[in-house]
Parts: structure tokens; C-alpha cells; sequence
């Protein structure tokens, strides 16, 4: 029996290996294994695998040429040739481009404060106690500042209920009227907030789109090795834009900053790749990455084999077989369930809530309305027994 001798190397999710059950082994996963896998087994080939630590293009190539293999199964475009081999029948048509990050969102929490801005705040911050200031200086409403703080309050802040025409005020109830403006405030913005989430959904700012928007934003562009050599060794792809900001990586690195959904770098990935990434973003309302248009090009990703191998016409026929019958679109259904059982990669799901108003979600306001209610409740038995302390004692003299 014939040995169809073949690299491998993990490769989400094109072909990398799966082991649901220790009892059953592992097996092959992806449309690129899965071809190979089968056509070994209908063919009467045994399929000899050997793994890799690193991927590199025009090594395996060398080694095809050289006879170390007669196949890869990792796959490459026919446009890169840094040996005499030929390419087996296209797998599928594909495209290289750049992958960027969305915008993040701000946190829920900072919804109540964001929309005022640091000035605004600083603003109101220092505008009501120095207008309670001048107030006091010209003596009106009144002479106190505490008095005139709440005046003031009510006459930047539309706050009525803190003007208060009272004589000798206790200082429970300017606890209060202070603590009631929070109150207010956080109450009424986490309404409008929730209402408003519940009834649209959310506008985000614009993603990083063409070339210009991603050199203009200094982010750093993560190329797989692989990809990279290929896109330097192609005459149709000029690179020197990005030269800057492209950073080599290694495809595990690249890999775990996939699997962890980092957005603090663009990545350059294949379109096969691409489809898996939207696939587990499919339910967010804001997708962490999205496909820009810098693009380099479009081409087929084949089998690099050795010339003259003697079942490069049954493979050919074999992969044509594959994508008439649908089977290409089941692996690629099968990896994706694999990859998502394996915990390397997770569907990911919204965690706002998109739904009706409750009240857990006001806890901010709560806490206030608690902790005014006990400081009234403190300042209440502080003034009882100051009172009594300063209430004078009558003598009796029979």
C-alpha cells in the first residue's frame, strides 16, 4: 500500500486533530483533512502524517521537491513557487485581508456619568458652590451658604424641591435635599438608558475601514508567518504601506490572541479563517472584529504535491466530487462544532440587557437612598442630644 506522506499542523479550522472520547482516539478535523482522510481511505493509501513545530512555506515546498513528502496538507495558494512541485486541483477560492477591531464599548456603569463629559462636570462641580458663594456675599436669598448651596443647586441643576422657604432649617433636611439630587439624577439616567436599549439598538462609531483609517489609528497589523511569506514572494501584492505597522508572529500566537478575542491588534487572516471568527460573533449586536477593505488580492488555495505523483488525477477528481456533493460545507460545519466543544473558541453572546426595565439594576440609587436615610437618621439623634444638653435647667425654689 502507497503512503501519501503529509505535514500537519494545527490549524483552525482547516484541518488540526479532535478527541471527543480517549477511547475512541483523536481524528482528523477540517475540509483539508477530511479530504486527504477520505481519499486515502477510498483510494487504498495510507496516509503518513508528520507533525510540525513550525510552518514554513517554502521549506515544506523543498522538502516535496526533495521527496521528504509528497503532499502538504496545509495548504497554499498556486501563486507562491519556491520549488519545482505543482498544485492539486483548487480547494477554494480565497482572499487575504485585514482584520480589525470594533470600538469598545463604554461600560454600563459609566452610561449614568459619560454623556456630561469631564468639563461638564468640572463645570457643575465648581459653578454651585461658588454661586452659593455670591449669593452669601450679596446677602440673597440669605446670609447662610448652606442655604443658599441648596438655592443653588436649584437654579443650575432645575432641582425645585431643593429650594426650601423654610426658617431654621435642621440639618437632616439639607442632608436630605443634597442626597435627593443624586437620587434624582441617577434614577432618571438609568431609565433613559435601559428605555432606550430596550427600544433600539445601540449606535457604535464607525469601524477602521480603509488603509488611510488604520494608519492613521498607529494600531500594529499581527501576519502569521506563513501568509507573510506568501504576500512577500507575491508579485501581484505591494506591501509597502503597511511595512510599518506589520508585526510577524507565529501561528500559535496569532492563534491565542484569536482565541482570547484580543482587539488590541489587527490580524491578517484568510477568508476561510474569517468565516469561523463572524460565525461565533453572529450573535452580538457589536462584533468585536470586523473585515476591512484593505485586501491583497484574491486567489485559490491548493495541495502543494510532488511532480508526477501518481494519484494527483484521482485526488484532482476527488476534490471536484467534494465540492459538487456539499461535503466541503459539512466539515466545515463539523470543525466549527469541534473547535467549540474542544473550548479553544466560544460562541460569544451579549451580556447588557436588552430587555424590560428592573429594578436590580438600579442599585446605584438604591444604595444612595439608603445611605441618606440612615446619615437623616444619624443627624436626627445628634440633634436630640444636642438639644437636650442645651435645653436649660430649671431650679425649683419652694
Amino acid at each position: 500500500m502507497d503512503t501519501i506522506r503529509s505535514p500537519f499542523y494545527e490549524e483552525i479550522p482547516n484541518a488540526f486533530s479532535f478527541e471527543e472520547n480517549f477511547r475512541l482516539g483523536s481524528q482528523l478535523v477540517g475540509p483539508y483533512a477530511k479530504i486527504l482522510e477520505n481519499f486515502a481511505h477510498y483510494h487504498n493509501y495510507k496516509l503518513g502524517l508528520i507533525s510540525l513545530e513550525n510552518y514554513n512555506v517554502s521549506h515544506i515546498q523543498l522538502d516535496i521537491q526533495q521527496g521528504v513528502y509528497n503532499l502538504s496538507m496545509l495548504g497554499g495558494t498556486n501563486l507562491n513557487l519556491f520549488a519545482n512541485i505543482t498544485f492539486s486541483y483548487p480547494l477554494e477560492w480565497s482572499r487575504v485581508c485585514v482584520m480589525v477591531p470594533s470600538e469598545k464599548e463604554l461600560p454600563h456603569y459609566w452610561y449614568v456619568f459619560w454623556p456630561l463629559g469631564v468639563d461638564i462636570w468640572i463645570l457643575l462641580g465648581l459653578g454651585v458652590p461658588y454661586v452659593a458663594v455670591l449669593m452669601s456675599l450679596l446677602k440673597y436669598p440669605s446670609v447662610s451658604f448652606l442655604e443658599n448651596l441648596l438655592e443653588s443647586f436649584a437654579l443650575l441643576l432645575f432641582y425645585s424641591n431643593a429650594c426650601c422657604k423654610l426658617d431654621n432649617i435642621p440639618s437632616r433636611c439639607y442632608t436630605v435635599h443634597l442626597l435627593f439630587l443624586p437620587f434624582g439624577f441617577v434614577l432618571f439616567n438609568y431609565y433613559t438608558i435601559y428605555l432606550t436599549a430596550y427600544n433600539f439598538r445601540p449606535v457604535f462609531q464607525p469601524f477602521l475601514k480603509t488603509l488611510e483609517n488604520i494608519l492613521a489609528s498607529k494600531i500594529s497589523i499581527m501576519v502569521p508567518s506563513h501568509i507573510l511569506e506568501e504576500l512577500q514572494n507575491n508579485p501581484k501584492v505591494n506591501l509597502t504601506p503597511l511595512n510599518a505597522a506589520l508585526v510577524e508572529k507565529a501561528l500559535p500566537e496569532v492563534a491565542y490572541m484569536l482565541r482570547n478575542f484580543s482587539q488590541t491588534h489587527a490580524i491578517v487572516i484568510t477568508q476561510s479563517q474569517w468565516g469561523f471568527i463572524k460565525r461565533l460573533q453572529r450573535d452580538l449586536v457589536q462584533p468585536l472584529y470586523q473585515l476591512s477593505d484593505v485586501c491583497f488580492g484574491n486567489s485559490h488555495y491548493t495541495f502543494p504535491m510532488q511532480l508526477d505523483s501518481r494519484f494527483a488525477s484521482a485526488l484532482d477528481d476527488f476534490i471536484l466530487l467534494v465540492q459538487q456533493s456539499g461535503l466541503w460545507g459539512h466539515w466545515q460545519e463539523e470543525a466549527f462544532i469541534a473547535a467549540h466543544r474542544m473550548k479553544h473558541y466560544k460562541i460569544l453572546h451579549d451580556v447588557y440587557p436588552i430587555r424590560p426595565l428592573d429594578m436590580e439594576y438600579y442599585w446605584l440609587t438604591w444604595m444612595v437612598l439608603v445611605i441618606g436615610i440612615a446619615l437623616s437618621c444619624m443627624c436626627l439623634v445628634v440633634e436630640i442630644i444636642v438639644g437636650r444638653r442645651k435645653k436649660p435647667k430649671f431650679h425649683y425654689v419652694p
